[in-house]
C-alpha cells in the first residue's frame, strides 16, 4: 500500500513536472512569437515613417519645382503677351501699308486696263482695216481667178472644135478610103471574073501542056528545094536582124517635099511607122500606107 502510494505519487511529480515544462516551453514560445511580432511592428512602423518623410520631402521638393516653374510659365507667358502685343501692332501696321500698297495696284491696274482697252481697240480697228483689204484682195483674185477659168475654157472648147474637125476631116478621109476600096474591089472582082474566063480557055489549053510540063516540073522540084533553102536561111537572117535590135520604123521612107519640106525632111528623119509603111500628106499632117497611123503638124513642129 505504501509501495503504490509512493509509485503514484512519483508518477504525478513526474506528469505534474512534465506538464509545467510544457507549459513553459509553450509560454516561451508564446513570449518569443510576441517579441517578433513586436519587433516586426517596430521595424513596419520605423520603414513607414522613412517612407512617409521620403515622400513628404519629394513632395515638398515637387511643390517648390512646380511653384518655380509657374513663375517661369508666367515670366514666359507675360514676355509672350508683350511679344504678341508688338507682332499685333505690327501686323496693324503691315497690313496698312499693304491696304496702300493694294490700293495703288489697283490704281495701276485700272489705268493699265484703260490703256489696254484703248490699244485694243486700235489693234481691232486695224484689224478691221486689213480684214477689208484682205476682203478685196481676195475678190480680186478670185475675179482673176474666174477670167483664168473662163479663157481655160474658151481654149479647151476650141482644142475640142480643133478635135472635133479633125475627127470630122478623118472620118471624110475614111469614108473615102472605104468608098475607093469598094471601087477598087469590085474592079479587082471584074479582072478576076475576067482572069477566071481567061484561065478557063487557058486550062484547056494547057491541059495538052501538062504531060510536057511534068518533066518541067521533076526539073523544077529540085530548084525548089533549093529555093526552099534559101527561103530558110533569109528567114534566119531576118530573125537574128530582130534579135539585134532592127525595127521597121527605122526603114526609110521618102516624103514629098513640095507639101512642106520642113516637116517632110523631120519625118524621113523620124522613118517608117511602126509598121514599117511609109508616110503620105493627109489633111494637116501624115498618114502611114497602112492607114493604121497618123501624125499631125504640131506634132512635128
Amino acid at each position: 500500500m505504501d509501495c503504490a502510494s509512493g509509485c503514484s505519487g512519483a508518477a504525478n511529480f513526474v506528469f505534474s513536472s512534465f506538464y509545467f515544462l510544457i507549459l513553459g516551453f509553450i509560454g516561451s514560445f508564446a513570449a518569443i512569437i510576441s517579441l517578433i511580432f513586436t519587433a516586426a511592428a517596430g521595424y513596419g512602423a520605423w520603414w513607414t515613417y522613412k517612407k512617409a518623410t521620403a515622400t513628404w520631402t519629394w513632395l515638398l521638393a515637387r511643390i517648390d519645382a512646380l511653384e518655380l516653374g509657374l513663375k517661369q510659365e508666367t515670366a514666359d507667358r507675360l514676355s509672350s503677351d508683350a511679344l504678341l502685343k508688338t507682332l499685333l501692332d505690327q501686323e496693324a501696321t503691315d497690313r496698312t501699308l499693304g491696304d496702300k500698297l493694294i490700293k495703288g495696284l489697283l490704281d495701276q491696274e485700272t489705268t493699265d486696263r484703260t490703256d489696254g482697252d484703248k490699244l485694243l481697240q486700235i489693234l481691232l480697228d486695224k484689224e478691221h482695216v486689213e480684214h477689208e483689204g484682205a476682203e478685196t484682195k481676195l475678190n480680186d483674185l478670185l475675179a482673176k481667178e474666174s477670167s483664168d477659168r473662163k479663157a481655160q475654157e474658151d481654149h479647151l472648147n476650141t482644142l475640142l472644135s480643133d478635135e472635133t474637125n479633125t475627127r470630122a476631116a478623118e472620118e471624110a478621109r475614111l469614108n473615102t478610103l472605104l468608098s475607093q476600096e469598094e471601087s477598087a474591089r469590085a474592079a479587082a472582082e471584074s479582072a478576076l471574073q475576067d482572069s477566071i474566063r481567061n484561065n478557063q480557055s487557058a486550062i484547056a489549053y494547057n491541059t495538052s501542056n501538062i504531060s510536057n510540063n511534068q518533066a518541067s516540073i521533076a526539073k523544077n522540084a529540085s530548084t525548089i528545094a533549093a529555093d526552099e533553102a534559101q527561103i530558110a536561111q533569109n528567114a534566119s537572117a531576118i530573125t537574128t536582124k530582130q534579135d539585134k535590135g532592127f525595127n521597121p520604123a527605122n526603114a526609110p521612107t521618102t516624103i514629098d517635099p513640095s507639101s512642106d519640106p520642113a516637116l517632110a525632111a523631120k519625118l524621113n528623119t523620124i522613118g517608117a511607122c511602126s509598121a514599117g509603111y511609109a508616110w503620105h500628106r493627109e489633111g494637116s499632117g501624115y498618114r502611114c500606107d497602112g492607114g493604121g497611123h497618123y501624125v499631125s503638124d504640131a506634132q512635128l513642129v
